[in-house]
């Protein structure tokens, strides 16, 4: 049961049915509503009350209650509660858990709630102003204060306000086009009585995008870039100019890595020109002669006339006449699993020989090398871009070709620009991030490092460059009842703990919806990648 006599400060949060939906106790304690768990042993509500499960070792510093909230049909925890801020005496025992009675004292512990300190609450707002104060949740009639408009001057005013009670910033509906990592570090922490949350307005999608809108298109004039397109795309495919928009940074296509600027049309990635538009090539031989021998191959997997695999010179052959017809391009890439099935990469093509239908690859070249019958395909090729979604990049002039699958209107076309991670939270120790959107980067989503008992609850991750999530290092940290889909790598790696001592690291990977990742580079990610000791998924 609860008694009292402690003293021990709580702030309560409760669902609009009135169920409590998250307790914060210090010392430690967290409570969030529909599912809970002590010391990572699962309790299932029934109805209004807790069913007994498992045993319960006493409570140690820090080890949290927890209970995950499914709020409005939508993965997101406490995205829709409204707070409730108070302060009782009471002493914890993990025995409530354990009777019957456990809903009676439930229910006597909200009863018992009376208003306690106000927590700090500020609203940032794409149309807001970082001049305003912030503690409003929209412009007043006067036009003198209102939400601020940036995530970096929420994050000072977090700071210069020192508060010991629950700090709130309540990011309101919109996009927020983000040129830079925000950065959260010890000084942005909250403490075991009271929370650090940064989160999205209750109702609204408050969205973090690293893209640029693309602009000026136009039908291409240039007589040498038609001769080379497609006869019956020709008059389909529209060009525009990236450095005119002050757009000079297209990253760069990566062996096993980022994709580097991609490109979205109405929230949809789409797909660099290829050959063919599905499917594959084989490779059909792989010449052993040349100035240097730059692999020496798996001497014991001899699979075609005695040479091992892998063996080569820099140089593949290919069987078909297309690449012949096509003019020299140092923008063409190809992608394939070039010995084993289990291992891709993307290598540049230094040259295509008509003649003896050789093409050379430009180094750094795929580490195991180059083995005939292996599958590939050719990408970002202008001659191929023959199908509506495609496109292709000439880097040096920094011109796009477009093939749209509907007729354009503004705004609808999109690149990636943002090459680093949405929020990195280093250093810092309770704080979570709820509810947000993060989309079209190159990057990651969000970034923990050497954190403790943060958390990543109820966000979406989508369109992304690399890793969506990406915890190393820390204790206790989570990622909870998110959705990834549309990813160019993996979704979530998870590393920590001391494999030494085997140490726990506590992170936890629970509840999410993990689906359409791998979409680049298609072997080696992961849904979940773990490392280290004591990753709970």
């Amino acid at each position: 049961m609860l008694a009292g006599g402690s003293g021990l400060p709580v702030t309560g949060d409760t669902t609009p049915d009135g169920l409590p939906a998250r307790m914060h106790v210090s010392g430690g304690y967290e409570a969030e509503c529909k599912k809970w768990e002590l010391f990572g042993v699962p309790w299932l509500r029934r109805g209004f009350g807790i069913a007994e499960h498992g045993e319960l070792s006493p409570p140690r510093a820090r080890q949290p209650l927890r209970c995950f909230a499914r709020s409005s049909g939508r993965d997101r925890c406490g995205a829709t509660t409204n707070p409730i801020r108070a302060t009782i005496p009471f002493t914890f025992s993990p025995m409530i858990l354990l009777r019957p009675s456990c809903r009676f004292a439930l229910f006597t512990l909200l009863g018992q709630l009376a208003f306690g300190a106000p927590g700090v609450t500020l609203y940032v707002a794409p149309s807001g102003n970082d001049d305003w104060s912030g503690k409003l949740a929209k412009r007043n009639d006067t036009g003198s204060d209102g939400p601020l408009a940036t995530l970096e001057a929420a994050r000072e005013r977090v700071r210069s306000s020192a508060s010991k009670a629950d700090v709130t910033v309540i990011l309101r509906g919109g996009i927020y086009l983000r040129h830079e990592s925000l950065r959260l570090d010890g000084m942005d922490s909250g403490e075991p009585s009271h929370s650090v949350v940064w989160r999205v307005a209750d109702g609204e999608s408050a969205i973090l995008s690293g893209a640029a809108i693309v602009q000026g298109f136009g039908a291409v004039s240039d007589p040498a870039i038609a001769a080379r397109l497609a006869p019956a795309a020709r008059d389909r495919i529209v060009w525009t100019d990236l450095r005119r928009q002050g757009l000079p940074d297209f990253g760069k296509i990566e062996q096993r890595g980022s994709p580097g600027l991609e490109l979205f049309f109405r929230g949809r990635r789409m797909s660099l020109a290829r050959y063919p538009n599905r499917g594959w090539l084989r490779i059909a031989g792989v010449p052993q002669t040349g100035p240097k021998r730059l692999n020496e191959g798996l001497e014991r997997e001899k699979r075609f006339d005695g040479v091992p695999a892998g063996r080569h010179y820099g140089r593949i052959t290919y069987a078909e006449d297309r690449p012949n017809h096509w003019a020299p391009d140092a923008n063409i890439f190809a992608h394939g699993y070039w010995v084993w099935d289990w291992n891709d990469s993307f290598q540049q093509v230094a040259s295509i020989d008509p003649a003896r239908h050789e093409l050379t690859f430009a180094a750094p070249h795929h580490h195991y090398g180059y083995a005939q019958n292996q599958r590939y395909y050719f990408l970002n090729v202008l001659e191929e871009l023959d199908e509506p979604g495609e496109w292709y990049l000439e880097r040096q002039s920094g011109r796009l070709y477009f093939y749209p699958p509907q007729p354009m209107r503004e705004g609808d076309v999109q690149v990636s620009m943002l090459a680093q991670p949405f929020i990195v939270i280093d250093g810092a120790h309770d704080v979570s991030v709820e509810g947000i959107e993060f989309t079209a980067s190159r990057g990651s989503g969000v970034a923990v490092r050497n954190a403790r008992h943060c958390r990543v609850a109820g966000c979406t991750f989508t369109n992304l460059g690399d890793v969506a999530a990406d915890v190393a290092g820390g204790e206790a940290d989570e990622i909870v009842s998110c959705n990834f889909h549309d990813l160019a790598r993996g979704a979530i790696n998870v590393a920590g703990g001391d494999r030494a001592t085997l140490t726990p690291s506590r992170h936890r990977v629970v509840n999410n919806h993990i689906h359409h990742f791998s979409q680049w580079l298609r072997t080696g990610q992961y849904g979940v990648f773990i490392d280290g000791v004591g990753q709970l998924v």
